[in-house]
């Protein structure tokens, strides 16, 4: 299991990452992948990782519909049948 990082802003790609990954262990590196393509490759690359369009928010071009309050609404009563 992989984090995949995309679309990223120069700072963190200057600043942060150069952090980020002095701050992992060998492990932990190996499971977060940056993806410093252009926007429009984003898709292309992921595909190799076998993260497909309808496993992918309409915003990066894929299928999936986000609804953030719904996904709220669930959660919220996930956990209050943990409860």
């Amino acid at each position: 299991m992989c984090t995949h990082i995309v679309c990223t802003p120069k700072i963190v790609k200057s600043l942060a990452k150069p952090v980020v990954l002095a701050l992992l262990s060998k492990e932990e590196r190996s499971r977060l992948k940056f993806h410093d393509v252009p926007e429009c490759d984003v898709i292309e690359t992921l595909a190799g990782y076998g993260i497909l369009n309808d496993m992918l928010p309409t915003e990066m071009g894929g299928s999936v519909q986000l609804d953030q309050s719904e996904w709220i609404a669930n959660r919220r009563a996930v956990e209050l049948e943990e409860l």
